[in-house]
């Protein structure tokens, strides 16, 4: 033991003594580490923000939306539609839910595009969504000031209303939007609640200025048919249902469910006028895709530390050139082989270890300060520090193995007589 403990003393002594080149020797691990931790950090964070962004879809959910099918045209290329019917309808809703098993409870979404005005708004199109009460509660929308629409709403049709946090932020400014009013095609509608954000995956983003209103109350005031003009061409559109929202028992109910919904939707509906959506196979992959960015971050960051590892063992080898006759004194006064391999080695795995040390350090602290940068929260976890250590320790064995060997198998003679 005390002899391990003098080649590690020797090591040292032997990397103080040209430290400057020590120091920039270590230079490419430190970065090497460095650098895989951050990148890692990185892909951590934005991986988990966009599976919790799909797990506020549910991932007990089954989500099918209505889409309009291919157009029919004339010879001259003009639409000859003029009142479309398409979509998933009342008959689909009463089939799947009484032959699909696993079914807990759904949601149905009724759109339409309307002009909205406020005091501090300009007039523009909104998204206006008919909803039932229990789509907050099955889409897990967080509401962050008010309530959403209840069942009392939806049985008197009241003219309430919940915006985004967006669009409060955008017409309202710094003021409580709660009791204030926004008109919808004229009417009068009070505002009751803000939510956070809408998922980008229900085909809705904020740029489409969403505004959710109950079920009843659209119907009542804006009827099912929509109405639109293009280039002096009036189109209407008949959608009985725009989204359905199906909640599952749980995650193996969402499997068996799949393909019972999709049998059904394709016996009911000739054309392709629906997309079926589900969570949970988008979760799945999304966490199946960041294990392949993970190792494609770590082949690429690794880089450095080869690069590092390189380096090394040049220094090493030219320090086995520049101590020949130490060597060779050394085996003259008796050192085995074996204690010239383990203090070569050891000096090689000292410059890797403290250059990981430094990296490991750097990988810690760094990441937090990137946040506003990167536009996405670094998540740091011991396993991104340690696995990068590792690495950079192997990395000093492997490229110290060559020189090591090569000092020990100096023939003690020879290097007594070198200059």
């Amino acid at each position: 033991m005390g002899k391990f403990v003098d080649i590690i003393l020797l090591a040292l002594h032997s990397l103080s003594v040209h430290l400057v080149r020590s120091g920039l020797t270590m230079l490419g691990i430190v970065f090497g580490v460095c650098s895989v931790s951050i990148m890692l950090a990185i892909q951590t964070g934005a991986s988990k923000e966009a599976q919790e962004k799909l797990s506020i879809l549910g991932s007990n959910n089954v989500i099918i939306n209505s889409i309009e099918p291919a157009r029919e045209t004339s010879g001259s290329g003009r639409q000859i539609t003029v009142l479309k019917e398409y979509g998933i309808t009342s008959g689909d809703i009463k089939c799947i839910v009484d032959n699909v098993p696993g079914v807990k409870d759904y949601a149905t979404v009724h759109k339409v595009k309307l002009r909205y005005y406020c005091p501090e708004d300009q007039k523009r199109y909104s998204l206006v969504m008919g909803v039932t009460p229990n789509y907050a509660d099955i889409l897990n929308l967080h509401i962050v000031q008010g309530r959403f629409i209840s069942s009392v709403d939806m049985l008197h049709g009241t003219c309430y209303c919940v915006i985004t946090k967006t669009l409060a932020r955008k017409a309202f400014k710094c003021l409580n939007p709660v009791g204030k009013t926004v008109r919808l095609k004229g009417q009068p509608f009070e505002i009751i609640g803000v939510i956070d954000f809408i998922p980008s995956k229900l085909g809705i983003s904020e740029e489409d200025i969403p505004i959710f209103i109950p079920k009843t109350t659209k119907e009542g005031r804006f009827g099912q048919i929509n109405v639109n003009w293009n280039e002096g061409t009036m189109i209407a559109e008949d959608v009985q249902v725009d989204q359905l929202i199906l909640q599952m028992t749980d995650e193996s109910a969402v499997i068996q469910a799949s393909p019972i919904v999709r049998s059904i939707m394709e016996k009911n509906h000739d054309k392709l006028e629906y997309a079926i959506m589900i969570p949970l196979k988008l979760i799945q992959a999304k966490a199946e895709q960041q294990k392949i960015w993970d190792m494609i971050f770590i082949a690429i960051a690794s880089i450095s530390l080869v690069v590092g590892g390189i380096g090394i063992m040049n220094i090493m080898l030219a320090s086995v050139t520049e101590r020949t006759k130490e060597i060779g004194i050394r085996r003259a006064l008796g050192a085995k082989k074996r204690e010239i391999v383990i203090q070569f080695l050891i000096e090689a795995m000292l410059i890797t270890t403290l250059g990981g040390l430094i990296g490991v350090i750097m990988g810690y602290f760094i990441p937090p300060m990137l946040k506003d940068v990167v536009d996405v929260t670094p998540i740091v976890s011991v396993s991104m520090l340690i696995g990068p250590l590792l690495m950079a320790v192997g990395v000093g064995v492997v490229s110290g193995l060559y020189p090591a060997r090569r000092a020990a198998s100096l023939d003690p003679i020879e290097a007594l007589r070198h200059e």
